[in-house]
């Protein structure tokens, strides 16, 4: 039900570790509410051990999400590293097909919108044909 947020997850995760700021849960009112209040922390005011949390946070994301092999950051505009964000075919058919999702510009680019309707559409005729193949034959 929730396929189609991995990818969203994931891109959004990464859009709000580089900036110059980061929501953070006010841990002494957390369990006040039922959805924890958050408050803006600058970067800059971080304990070197939160600096180093955050670096490997991102790191963390790049390997596991945009193919990274190295042990540094990305560098680039947002457009360039969204680029190698990396989707597994289940997630693509899930953000297809999921209406909050379905051909949002911001998750896929048009290219990668093209790429993932083919799948569907090879998905579909393959299981088209496993029906098929299925159904009882006729007999005259």
């Amino acid at each position: 039900m929730n396929g189609a947020y991995v990818g969203v997850i994931k891109k959004r995760t990464y859009e709000k570790l580089p900036a110059e700021s980061i929501d953070l849960i006010k841990l002494d009112e957390w369990k006040r509410y039922v959805r924890p209040l958050r408050e803006a922390k600058m970067i800059s005011n971080f304990s070197d051990a939160g600096n180093t949390c955050r670096k490997c946070a991102i790191l963390e994301l790049e390997r596991r999400f945009y193919g990274d092999k190295t042990e540094f950051i990305f560098e680039g505009t947002p457009e360039e590293i969204n680029k190698k964000l990396q989707y597994t075919e289940i997630e693509l058919g899930a953000i297809a097909i999921d209406p909050s999702t379905c051909l949002q510009e911001d998750l896929l680019d048009r290219h990668s919108w093209k790429q993932v309707m083919r799948l569907l559409q090879d998905e579909y005729v393959e299981l088209f044909c496993t029906i098929e193949k299925k159904k009882p034959q006729e007999t005259t």
